[in-house]
């Protein structure tokens, strides 16, 4: 599942449409059993590994699974696919709902208030410019 909606901790860049358009179609999958496979289209786990740690660095899944995938990548070993439960745990964009990302997202931002909307528009305009 997943193509570009989805990637292994980040999601497609939004070339059409809203960030609220992207941000439901996110929720749904969210919804599946927790053991589906996750297969993206591209290979940017590391990078979107990086990002998801500026923006959550004390997560210590997201340490842990830097570490996995630094391995698994330098043996010549692809990090996809993933499990939708590891993407619940690790990727901002399924978690951008969570209390810790908001604060960092209206800090970098600078906002003292921000819709779920905002949240999510305000991350992935700092990853596409990461």
């Amino acid at each position: 599942m997943s193509g570009d909606t989805l990637f292994s901790l980040g999601c497609g860049r939004i070339f059409e449409g809203t960030y609220f358009s992207r941000k439901k179609p996110l929720n749904k999958l969210k919804k599946l059993f927790k053991n589906t496979k996750v297969y993206c289209g591209h290979e940017y786990t590391l990078a979107n590994l990086t990002f998801a740690l500026e923006v959550e660095h004390s997560n210590q899944a997201l340490k842990d699974r830097y570490e996995s995938c630094v391995n698994l990548r330098n043996n010549d070993q692809p990090t996809i696919p993933s499990l939708l439960e590891l993407e619940i745990q690790t990727n901002p964009f399924l978690r951008s709902d969570q209390k810790i990302i908001r604060e960092c997202i209206m800090q970098k931002f600078d906002s003292k208030t921000a819709t779920d909307a905002e949240i999510f528009s305000y991350l992935r305009e700092w990853k596409d410019s990461f």
